[in-house]
């Protein structure tokens, strides 16, 4: 059986390499995305928000992955963004079904994006 973490961290490097067809493998279809600038549903809403996303950074550097128990797994990532944004501390805290991802709450300070 696939640990959580690496599903978790798969669908990261996903996401670190910019390739949205990586990410369509692990989004369960009615996955909950919430994050401190706001929350989608739905996996081709969360795909669009994850391309969005995507343009916004130029590195993402995976520094741990964790299983917290037998349906979440936390990654946890520097997110490398053009200025005046800067280098951005995330984690995501991920619940996953049947080796999707059902629901991910990502944390991070959303105040560097008020300067762009």
């Amino acid at each position: 059986m696939q640990k959580l973490s690496d599903i978790a961290k798969k669908y990261y490097l996903g996401m670190s390499n910019k390739n949205v067809q990586e990410l369509d493998l692990y989004l369960h279809p009615d996955v909950q995305f919430i994050s401190p600038l706001g929350t989608m549903s739905g996996k081709d809403t969360v795909l669009r928000g994850a391309i969005g996303f995507m343009h916004m950074f130029d590195t993402l550097d995976i520094k741990q992955t964790l299983d917290n128990d037998q349906e979440s797994a936390m990654v946890v990532f520097d997110l490398a963004c053009p200025a005046p944004v800067g280098l951005l501390k995330c984690a995501t805290l991920m619940t996953i079904e049947d080796g999707l991802i059902k629901k991910m709450e990502l944390f991070y300070d959303p105040r560097p994006f008020e300067k762009k």
